[in-house]
């Protein structure tokens, strides 16, 4: 059977450009880690219509939820001959798209990238085959809160430790606000982090759930973010904690005046130590400004897994002038 995927559009035509490829690779991703054969045809125009082909024999309704939650697909069709058939019955998410979108500020990632990531990163781990089940996405940079909003979109609990502690109150007053407003039930709370007698800052949390039956019987997902420094993560959150880790790093040099290749040295240990044995950790950098050789030496030195093989080294795209981005993905052994 042979199958189309119409690309979202994008306003940043050099983005639309690249994600042509994303598609390629999140599908490989995907249906390899699924065990689920099929063959690559490529860019086909049907009336115009310019669609990624691909063949695929007898996908059972499973496979079809995980390409459902592919980043860059807008719709699928069946095709035959010059015909196309819409097969999109049963698509959706967990919670509203526009919760990842409505916040906007300087330097956001737009989210069809963040959920790329977090495919990326879901689809590597040991628990590909786990996809719907409500996995739990790290942040260890989340700024406010692109990442932890899209996991959340999905179905997934999320958490974050952010250094700007403005980032961490107007995510919350902003998430407060929505919750509200869409008249989501949810438990707010939260709690100042001490060590040794020090104030290493504060833990927020939100518990939520898509629809007033699964909150009240308790099928609820968790939000989490904390202000702090990303090299005392393991002190907000439990270890062996993560599924997954996404990290969108600063596209400069420098981050809160530290250089960020030294920042990720220093924390490449605490963030392992979150993760989940069989865990993915996705990384997106301005090659610009780091060099993939030195990530490898500082993600193996530190008991990773670096993933290098096919499509793993086909992300790298121009996102605008001196910002060239790649992901760099390794898991825990």
């Amino acid at each position: 059977m042979t199958f189309g995927i119409l690309r979202y559009p994008h306003q940043n035509q050099r983005y639309y450009e690249a994600s042509a490829i994303f598609v390629e690779n999140e599908l490989a991703i995907i249906l390899d880690n699924l065990n689920q054969a099929y063959e690559h045809i490529g860019y086909q125009s049907y009336g115009g219509l310019s669609l990624y082909t691909f063949t695929m024999d007898n996908p059972d309704a499973k496979v079809w939820r995980a390409l459902y939650r592919m980043s860059t697909a807008m719709a699928f069709f069946e095709i035959e001959g010059e015909f196309l058939k819409p097969h999109n019955e049963g698509r959706g998410t967990y919670f509203k798209d526009d919760l990842a979108s409505i916040l906007k500020y300087s330097g956001k990632t737009n989210e069809h990238f963040t959920s790329l990531m977090i495919n990326a990163g879901v689809f590597t781990s040991a628990f590909a085959k786990e996809f719907e089940t409500p996995l739990t996405i790290f942040d260890p940079m989340s700024g406010k809160g692109t990442t932890l909003f899209q996991a959340l979109i999905k179905g997934y609990h999320s958490m974050g430790v952010e250094k700007d502690k403005n980032d961490c109150v107007e995510m919350n007053q902003y998430f407060k606000r929505y919750l509200k407003y869409h008249q989501y039930k949810h438990e707010a709370k939260h709690q100042t982090i001490v060590q040794a007698g020090k104030n290493k800052g504060t833990k927020y949390t939100m518990i939520t759930a898509d629809t007033k039956e699964h909150f009240k019987k308790g099928d609820t997902r968790t939000v989490q973010y904390a202000s702090g420094d990303t090299r005392d993560a393991n002190l907000y959150y439990k270890k062996n904690v993560a599924h997954v880790m996404v990290v969108d790093l600063p596209y400069g040099v420098q981050h809160g005046g530290m250089d960020l290749m030294k920042l990720l040295n220093e924390s490449a240990k605490p963030w392992h130590q979150m993760l989940k044995k069989g865990g993915a950790l996705v990384i997106a950098y301005n090659t610009n400004q780091l060099k993939r050789e030195d990530l490898v030496a500082c993600y193996e030195t530190a008991g990773y897994k670096v993933c290098s093989e096919g499509v793993y080294s086909q992300f790298e795209h121009w996102v605008e002038q001196a910002v060239n981005r790649d992901l760099f993905i390794v898991t825990k052994p």
